[in-house]
């Protein structure tokens, strides 16, 4: 029978690796937190569900106004008027209750070259660095992408480069496999009374 204490400590552990971006999925996060842990039965470890619920409590434990914080929604619409030509689109509903404050701003960027983005952060002289990341097409397909990572103000600004052929295509969360909310900048422009007609 399964020890429900230390399948919650597992999963608690868990969630917190998935929500900080650090596991690639909730079997990644399972199996990563039941190693720092020290548990080495799989029968002791959570099912998705109940990584699932502990995400959902650690998000709300850690989200709601810190991160619908105007401040934090004006950088994500400086970070997406800087890089404006690669038709950005922030990873996020801003008009939802939103996630932990210490989650990065994750926004999709679309460009033919995928190194336009990096020599556009250069040219204005942005220091950064690159980590590999997952993202799912249609649910099943894995897509790895090369994520630049910038600090603007103490916080993390996550640009996600895609070829320009998949906008408007669906993408999913790969450690949740949820739909990924995008939100463009006409969009974010408008919310923020913004508005100037494009995107």
């Amino acid at each position: 029978m399964k020890d429900n204490q230390t399948a919650r400590r597992v999963a608690i552990e868990a969630a917190r690796l998935v929500a900080r971006d650090e596991a690639a999925s909730i079997d990644a996060a399972r199996r990563k937190a039941a190693r720092r842990l020290g548990i080495r039965d799989s029968a002791l470890l959570p099912d998705d569900g109940m990584v699932r619920e502990e995400l959902s409590a650690y998000r709300g434990l850690f989200g709601g106004e810190a991160r619908s914080d105007p401040a934090r929604l004006q950088l994500a619409l400086d970070a997406m008027e800087f890089m404006r030509q690669f038709q950005p689109e922030l990873a996020e509903d801003p008009d939802l209750p939103l996630t932990q404050a210490d989650l990065a701003l994750r926004i999709l960027l679309y460009s033919e070259d995928p190194d336009a983005p990096v020599q556009h952060l250069l040219s204005a002289g942005r220091r950064h660095r690159i980590r590999r990341a997952r993202l799912l097409k249609a649910r099943r397909d894995p897509l790895d992408v090369d994520v630049i990572e910038v600090t603007v103000e103490a916080e993390r600004v996550e640009f996600w480069p895609l070829p320009a052929r998949m906008r408007g295509e669906p993408l999913f969360d790969a450690a949740l496999g949820e739909p990924l909310p995008r939100t463009r900048l006409a969009r974010l422009r408008a919310r923020e009374g913004l508005a100037r007609g494009d995107d």
